[in-house]
């Protein structure tokens, strides 16, 4: 027994000093901003980690997130593939024209929580006093709308058959769908070429289809061709951070060119905030997060504008934080709820708000597996 005791003692004493030997040679960093993410914190070391394995599971990660030099092999591993015609990397495909497209396939689909997800859309479509306020929109990925760019053969999930279950089942009449309005040209591109998000002008179009479709009678030309203001011309977006290859060009990104009204106010999750852009993120790697400095559980804003009317509530993804701007001249108040990081009852918000319109504003993919879309029944 007290073999066994000094051997453990022993051992201990080993990892300890090799783990407070190499703690000081690895580069510590909480966060990449390439790959926009938390990195590995070094693990706790004791008796029980050790022996549970947790320690040496935790080293290994906290080593392969923090080697020297980790962005440089990162990029000469993807080099190294797209050399050889590889094109797919951590599941994001190289496609034609230089864009990067995530893969998301028919087996990605989990039919049980997409049905749950249907399941609570609709309860919430169905309430008395709430259904004919309603609007679904879900937002194409761009390997639906640009598929022609895909590399060939590679496989995409159905989203025409994922949409029509949706739409059948809340209601085609609530239901508007982007996947044609999203085209986009060259000169004037819907999506960014290495982010999932849609483009400021992206976004104009697809305000300019929800207008069509529950406000016809707006005058939407000027959505057509929207004033943008160039914010940067070095953006790499999420799926850059994924493939991180050394060839690819960065994207530019523009924002509406619309002034704010002086009575104009915001606050994001309760903080008064000056605008609904925050442009220190413009010197950062996630600069989409320009729009409202990234996602709050609560968004209150009220635009101040004299042709604005009505107050309409966002239920959103961080696709609806580009397209906010745009609707600023036609509404009193926007709210927007991200259920992400939202705590409380969506029922009992709307009871207390009043909202005139509802839009609910996600990327189809995210409709399928969020697994935070229940909890807008409660």
């Amino acid at each position: 027994m007290q073999m066994s005791q000094k051997l453990t003692g022993i051992i201990l004493s080993l990892i300890l000093l090799s783990a407070g030997a190499l703690y000081p040679l690895v580069p510590n960093s909480d966060f990449s901003e390439n790959e926009n993410r938390s990195l590995a914190k070094f693990p706790q070391l004791n008796i029980d980690s050790v022996f549970s394995g947790e320690f040496t599971s935790g080293i290994e990660k906290y080593l392969t997130d923090h080697i020297a030099g980790r962005d440089f092999w990162m990029r000469i591993a993807s080099d190294s593939r797209r050399s050889v015609g590889i094109k797919e990397i951590e599941n994001v495909y190289l496609s034609k024209s230089d864009y990067l497209i995530e893969r998301f396939t028919d087996s990605d689909i989990d039919k049980k929580s997409f049905d749950a997800n249907i399941t609570a859309i609709k309860t919430l479509c169905d309430k008395d006093g709430i259904s004919d306020k309603i609007t679904l929109m879900p937002v194409p990925d761009k390997g639906s709308v640009l598929n022609g760019l895909l590399p060939d053969g590679a496989p995409m999930y159905d989203y025409d058959k994922a949409f029509n279950r949706l739409a059948e089942s809340v209601g085609s009449e609530k239901t508007v769908n982007l996947k044609s309005v999203l085209q986009g040209t060259t000169s004037m591109p819907t999506y960014f070429k290495t982010d999932h998000h849609w483009t400021a002008y992206g976004s104009a179009l697809a305000y300019r289809a929800f207008l069509q479709a529950k406000h016809p009678d707006k005058n939407t030309s000027e959505l057509l061709s929207p004033p943008l203001k160039t914010l940067s011309e070095n953006f790499f977006g999420t799926l850059y951070s994924k493939v991180l290859s050394s060839d690819i060009k960065p994207d530019v990104l523009q924002i509406p060119d619309i002034p704010l009204s002086p009575k104009f106010s915001v606050k994001l999750s309760g903080r008064p905030a000056e605008s609904i852009y925050d442009m220190s993120y413009i010197n950062k790697k996630d600069k989409y997060a320009v729009y409202m400095g990234g996602n709050y559980a609560e968004v209150n804003i009220s635009t101040g504008e004299p042709s604005g009317k009505g107050r309409i509530l966002i239920v959103k993804d961080s696709f609806a934080n580009s397209m906010v701007p745009w609707m600023l001249k036609d509404y009193a108040n926007i709210d927007m709820i991200d259920l992400r990081y939202f705590t409380g009852s969506l029922q009992s918000y709307i009871e207390r708000t009043k909202p005139d319109e509802i839009l609910v504003l996600y990327q189809l993919t995210n409709i399928i597996k969020d697994e935070n879309i229940p909890k807008i029944a409660v």
